[in-house]
């Protein structure tokens, strides 16, 4: 958990972020930040309207500090809470937001919304900056409850074409990786040459 106002802890975490980036590099092992926000006010729920208000800049912020320290990728939430907020131009802003800051590429996580909620802040975040997802409950969760050849069936099914669906909206939309990083130059011989 990590919120960017929390002072002291904020920094504490930071300083835990940077030193696990740190032996990524030197290993030459990515590093994909999930930071997952929560309200400072004990009082105040994270799934709650006042909550709500403030996770846009929450979710943007974090993305400043957090990209500023240099992961390969933050795994970000949506910024909107779309219990409380079904503006989609509003969406598309916060979104924007979160891309104008972060500096290196960000990609949605699902949070186990229901799949549709998903898919379409999955459109949004793609056509704002976003270079793609990461969802695991929204494409699956329903299979959890299900007997072994129905979860099976469910796999195979309707959580195969929701990871097509996902995977087109990323391929037509998202911000491909490579405006923050230059690629190796492929050859078959690639492993001699590359130097970490």
């Amino acid at each position: 958990y990590y919120h960017p106002h929390a002072g002291a802890l904020t920094e504490e975490i930071e300083g835990v972020i940077t030193s696990v980036i740190e032996d990524c590099h030197k290993h030459d092992l990515p590093l994909f930040v999930e930071p997952m926000s929560y309200s400072l006010d004990a009082n105040v729920k994270k799934e709650s309207a006042a909550f709500a208000e403030t996770r846009p800049a929450v979710v943007r912020d974090t993305a400043k500090r957090l990209s500023a320290l240099g992961p390969d990728v933050l795994k970000l939430e949506f910024p909107m809470d779309a219990a409380f907020n079904d503006d989609r131009d509003g969406w598309r802003s916060a979104c924007e937001a979160i891309s104008e800051v972060s500096t290196v590429p960000w990609v949605l996580l699902s949070a186990g919304v229901e799949y549709e909620t998903f898919l379409a802040q999955a459109q949004i975040a793609c056509q704002a900056g976003a270079s793609g997802w990461l969802a695991g409950r929204a494409i699956w969760k329903e299979c959890a409850k299900m007997s072994q050849d129905e979860r099976a069936r469910f796999l195979a099914g309707a959580a195969s074409n929701r990871t097509k669906e996902l995977v087109d909206v990323a391929n037509e939309s998202a911000r491909p990786w490579t405006d923050f990083y230059t690629p190796i130059e492929a050859s078959e011989d690639w492993y001699k040459a590359y130097k970490a």
